[in-house]
């Protein structure tokens, strides 16, 4: 509303949400700005990392407007919480203003 207010020219024709808990390092690179994976090891779990991953990757996957197959090692229960929560995202839809947004 306030930039609609402040666009007194009447130039912006649409405002547009990015979903960027990310940093795009190149066209086929990107970082979630997280030093490293090793508290999701056993016998500790870091459940703010965790979701702190599945944010980023959410992220990712919602600015490319993909809807990966997920696959991982049958032996990682890491990979295996992720995709479970990736999926799962994927598949309530993240609506917002009635848009499917995967």
């Amino acid at each position: 509303k306030d930039l609609a207010m402040a666009d007194t020219s009447q130039v912006v024709r649409q405002v547009q949400e990015i979903y960027m808990d990310f940093y795009a390092l190149n066209s086929q690179l990107f970082h979630l700005n997280i030093p490293s994976c090793m508290e999701l090891e056993a016998p500790q779990w870091d459940q703010a990392l965790f979701t702190r991953m599945c944010e980023g990757l959410s992220s990712v996957l919602l600015a490319v407007k993909a809807a990966p197959i997920i696959a991982y090692q049958k032996n990682s229960q890491i990979a295996e919480r992720l995709a479970n929560d990736l999926e799962s995202r994927m598949s309530s839809g993240n609506n917002t203003n009635g848009l499917d947004l995967f």
